[in-house]
């Protein structure tokens, strides 16, 4: 895989997995969703996005080590 591509596609998933993440800790949190089921949704649907947001952010330093630029 062309790692340049690997580095803009994984920011690009940072970027889409936080705002999901914060949008469903909205949901989860601050709004008062009328089933349980829903609530339960929306607590799993934050372990999930965080996990990809981590995911994504371990691809993003592959690519910057591969391509030798620095590791933020």
């Amino acid at each position: 895989m062309n790692y340049e591509t690997l580095l803009r596609c994984s920011n690009r998933m940072m970027v889409i997995s936080l705002v999901l993440f914060l949008g469903s800790l909205f949901c989860a949190f601050v709004l008062p969703l009328p089933s349980f089921a829903l609530t339960i949704v929306a607590h799993l649907s934050n372990i999930v996005l965080a996990t990809l947001f981590k995911f994504s952010y371990i691809a993003r330093l592959i690519a910057q080590k591969e391509l030798g630029l620095t590791l933020r």
